[in-house]
């Protein structure tokens, strides 16, 4: 239950492909075990994100699917997807009670949405994006301002979205 917490603490490489065991590399986890987790088995050439969205769906009930969907909705920036999944997933709850990770591409997507359904009222997050964005506007060039924050804000959603494709 911290994907959504520690996600970004780590180098994704793979995208939503990384989340799976797959045979091109040597992956610290049993696929049986990750797949019986799941209750889903990938079809042969099905993509991850497409497994996991199968595993997520509301009939099978499984919290840990929807966490690795979540997450790979995540790692794939289909940040419109994620928001309005987590709106189905989480209806009754204040987006202050979700993972950080969640938390920060919320509030990624309500800066690039105005009108968005969703926000984020957590003051410390605010302040940090605005330090983000701040960073931001020192550097002209691309990979000078990607290296530059991903010094201090490297292990976050927006850093990952906006730069981590470098």
């Amino acid at each position: 239950n911290l994907l959504g917490e520690k996600l970004f603490e780590y180098p994704q490489p793979y995208a939503s492909e990384g989340l799976l065991p797959a045979k091109e590399r040597i992956s610290p986890f049993v696929a049986d075990s990750v797949y019986s987790m799941l209750g889903v088995v990938p079809n042969e050439g099905e993509k991850a994100i497409d497994v996991l969205k199968r595993a997520a769906s509301p009939e099978l009930h499984n919290a840990a699917a929807k966490e690795y969907f979540l997450s790979a909705l995540l790692l794939d920036r289909r940040i419109v997807e994620f928001v309005n999944a987590v709106k189905d997933y989480y209806p009754e709850t204040d987006a202050c009670d979700l993972p950080k990770h969640y938390q920060e591409a919320i509030m990624l997507f309500e800066s690039i949405d105005s009108s968005a359904a969703m926000h984020v009222d957590n003051p410390e997050m605010a302040e940090l994006f605005k330090a983000f964005r701040a960073m931001e506007r020192e550097y002209d060039d691309y990979f000078v301002r990607g290296n530059y924050l991903r010094r201090h804000f490297g292990r976050t959603y927006w850093w990952y979205f906006l730069y981590g494709n470098m």
